[in-house]
């Protein structure tokens, strides 16, 4: 043996001299945490809403502010995906009002946009096509007095 305390020859005989851990002794329980499919990147449920129940309601918030359509839809898969998990009970419950709210905003929104779009697409046809005729009028207007410098 050297004369250093801490040498490997001297933990390797310190380990040899240890006793055995007894048999009956089990390690100290800790409490875990019921683990749900996109909890968030630590794994486990910290009592509140999943991501996903989160995110359909950011979205459907989003599609009535300035994104229609564009995030409405997303709202509603996201949410009801995550209203399925909830009920498979591989999400928290806690986060099936958020999902529910989601969704049907999502929808909401979506449904208004359809109409809105609808709407614009009627004015503008009706409104546009007095427009495009007025100006096809004098286009037409404009080539009957250029024939005559025609070569």
């Amino acid at each position: 043996m050297s004369d250093q305390p801490f040498s490997e020859d001297n933990e390797a005989t310190q380990m040899m001299s240890a006793p055995p851990p007894l048999a009956n002794t089990a390690p100290p329980a800790q409490a875990q945490s019921p683990t749900f499919a996109g909890a968030g990147p630590s794994g486990g449920n910290s009592g509140g809403a999943s991501g996903r129940a989160i995110a359909a309601l950011v979205l459907a918030i989003a599609s009535f502010l300035c994104c229609g359509f564009f995030t409405g839809i997303p709202a509603i898969i996201v949410g009801r995906i995550e209203e399925g998990a909830i009920k498979r009970g591989e999400a928290p419950e806690s986060g099936r009002m958020l999902a529910k709210v989601g969704w049907i905003l999502g929808l909401i929104s979506t449904l208004l946009n359809c109409l809105f779009m609808a709407i614009l697409g009627i004015y503008l046809l009706l409104v546009g096509g007095t427009i495009g005729s007025g100006v096809l009028d004098i286009l037409h207007q404009a080539k009957q007095q250029d024939t005559h410098f025609a070569p």
